[in-house]
């Protein structure tokens, strides 16, 4: 019975959790598994208030190729500290907050909701959250105390987004190919053998791709540094 209504548990690790449901899913679904295509057993599982039939249903139906990935489907309630033990919270490698009907009120409180938890890891998370009102992010950082966050202003980044390809054509295509998984992707490596060489000399160490940048010590991309720019360990 349990099983049949959405609510058993979910034994999976290092898989995505996406909590909430909007017509974004549906591409966030998709880049995932274009993502996750050089993985054997990729899981995304989604927890939300609906019907998980009607969840795997319509998921089914828009994307049919799902490459390697698996989609597990919960019902619950997104902002429910019980209801995330079902989708295994503490052992994703990421969590994904939706808004839901442009509604930041429920993204605020499920973020509440995780970081809040007495019963929490003690490792922090790697959340990723939608905020659709510029009024409301300062409330969802006062929540973030240890920056545990990625906040997108949705409806800002995609107005700057429209703004800048109108003057210029072309830059959706650049823009398009930076951001999805297919062909090129950007990876993140260590340092390995290029530690102590100079940027310039690290570009020619790679035949298969090319180095864009690194990350230092002070934790800050450094993409297309001078030349002669050491690279540390």
């Amino acid at each position: 019975n349990t099983l049949r209504k959405g609510r058993s548990r979910v034994i999976e690790r290092n898989h995505v959790v996406i909590l909430g449901w909007s017509e974004q899913v549906f591409t966030v679904i998709s880049e995932l598994a274009e993502a996750n295509r050089s993985n054997k057993d990729a899981v995304i599982v989604i927890l939300c208030d609906r019907d998980p039939v009607e969840m795997e249903d319509s998921i089914n139906s828009r994307i049919p190729d799902k490459k390697n990935s698996r989609v597990i489907c919960r019902q619950g309630n997104t902002s429910l500290m019980s209801d995330f033990e079902i989708v295994s919270l503490d052992l994703a490698r990421a969590i994904i907050v939706l808004s839901q009907d442009d509604d930041d009120s429920e993204t605020i409180k499920t973020l509440l909701a995780i970081l809040n938890n007495p019963h929490r890891k003690k490792a922090p998370y790697h959340i990723v959250a939608e905020i659709r009102d510029p009024g409301n992010l300062q409330v969802a950082k006062l929540i973030d105390k240890d920056n545990e966050v990625e906040l997108l202003m949705v409806g800002d980044f995609i107005a700057r987004i429209i703004a800048q390809t109108c003057r210029q054509p072309g830059l959706s295509l650049i823009y398009t190919e930076l951001l999805d998984f297919e062909k090129n992707e950007i990876y993140f490596i260590p340092a390995g053998q290029t530690a102590g060489s100079s940027f310039g000399e690290a570009i020619s160490t790679f035949e298969n791709s090319s180095v864009i940048g690194f990350i230092g010590q002070d934790n800050v991309p450094h993409l297309n540094p001078p030349m002669d720019t050491p690279i540390g360990p």
